[in-house]
């Protein structure tokens, strides 16, 4: 019987790669996503969990285990933050350039130096690059629905790519809140047991042929042309899947985007993850006041939606965007200035970094961001970079 469970970010993570019925997590723990690790290997021992289980001596380590699992056609898992995203970098393109699909979960942490505890999106942004889907979860509900939509996405076979499924560290990880549990009949009915293709998987002619560097030299531009059409692929597997989705369980996520208030908003905001819930409370908060605001939430990073976001901005009419990230490297603004750039009527953009290393970010400020984006509408000299809100200004040194 479905349940509704009071959960942690974490929790709802373990929760959903145990009723996805993975097969093998390789793990090392690094904080705000150390808990889900800990919840896999209490459920393996506690026999609800049938898995593969290795706890390495670093995130490098885990990682290669993992592409070891995936690469024997195991339905693979695993979770990480912070340094331990970056420290796993060599491994990233290896699993990407493989074509091989299983889901990661990151905690999203600040990451070395300064030193930080808690959420910004700075360590899975670094590795945007790295072929690897990036889906970005505004709450638990849906950060629990979107790994079950995970391997779902990434075990298409037209798509064969791995998947970083987002939450915001202690914002996410940490939060009690609740969440519509699918029991694991209803689980198997959407997302059947992973029945890999022999030829992908270590067997000449497929996706992850090993071969000579000779060989490799002739034919490395055809593998990643492969590679780039699972990507593009997965711009319609994404929102295909979020409907499949929709009818099975009643929720969607809008699938690569999510619109709100658009209709008539002359001021848009964009961003993603958790920060949303505060955008959507705001948009409501506004519009009771007589100001024409609304909302698009970014779901899917990578691959970037550019062509629904140009569509729904165009359609919009919408004078002004403010993009808003948790990060200071701008990588969202750059993203939605290069969609929009084509349209006839392009609106004015305005790009804010804020709420890094956990930072608050609260209604108010939220206001303050739409009324700059109001007071700049037809403004021809705006920054063509994002810029860092919440700056003590008047205590730094030049």
């Amino acid at each position: 019987m479905t349940e509704i469970k009071y959960m942690r970010g974490n929790q709802a993570a373990a929760e959903a790669a145990r009723l996805a019925r993975i097969e093998f997590m390789g793990a090392y723990p690094i904080p705000p996503s150390a808990e889900i690790m800990e919840s896999i290997r209490t459920f393996i021992e506690a026999g609800q969990l049938k898995a593969g289980f290795i706890e390495a001596d670093g995130e490098k380590s885990a990682q290669i285990a993992c592409f070891a699992a995936v690469s024997s056609g195991c339905r693979t898992f695993n979770a990480t933050s912070s340094q331990g995203l970056l420290y796993m970098h060599e491994a990233l393109p290896m699993i990407s350039g493989s074509r091989m699909p299983m889901v990661m979960v990151v905690g999203n942490r600040s990451v070395f130096a300064p030193h930080g505890m808690l959420c910004d999106h700075t360590d899975s942004i670094s590795q945007r690059d790295t072929g690897w889907i990036q889906l970005y979860c505004e709450t638990v509900q849906e950060l629990f629905d979107t790994i079950i939509q995970g391997y779902k996405i990434v075990e298409n076979p037209t798509v064969k790519l791995p998947m970083m499924v987002c939450e915001d560290g202690y914002w996410l990880t940490h939060s009690l809140e609740g969440a519509t549990i699918p029991t694991q009949e209803e689980i198997d009915s959407f997302l059947p047991r992973y029945e890999p293709r022999l030829e992908d998987h270590l067997e000449p002619g497929g996706f992850s042929v090993f071969t000579s560097f000779g060989i490799m030299e002739n034919w490395f531009s055809e593998f990643k042309f492969q590679q780039c059409g699972g990507e593009r692929n997965a711009l319609k597997i994404i929102d295909e899947v979020d409907q499949e989705f929709g009818k099975h369980f009643g929720r969607r996520y809008g699938g690569l985007l999510d619109s709100y208030m658009l209709n008539d908003a002359e001021v848009i905001m964009i961003g993603m993850g958790s920060v949303i819930s505060t955008v959507r409370y705001t948009v409501n908060v506004m519009r009771s006041a007589g100001r024409k605001v609304g909302m698009v939430k970014i779901r899917s990073f990578r691959p970037f939606p550019k062509e629904k976001l140009a569509a729904a901005i165009e359609d919009s009419k919408a004078k002004m965007v403010v993009v808003i990230e948790k990060t200071h490297l701008g990588a969202l603004f750059d993203e939605v200035r290069s969609s929009l750039y084509d349209l006839d009527n392009r609106p004015n953009i305005l790009g804010f970094g804020l709420g890094i290393n956990g930072r608050d970010v609260m209604p108010y400020n939220i206001v303050d961001l739409f009324e700059q984006g109001f007071q700049n509408i037809g403004n021809p000299s705006l920054p063509k970079t994002s810029e860092l809100y919440f700056i003590r200004k008047k205590e730094l040194v030049e």
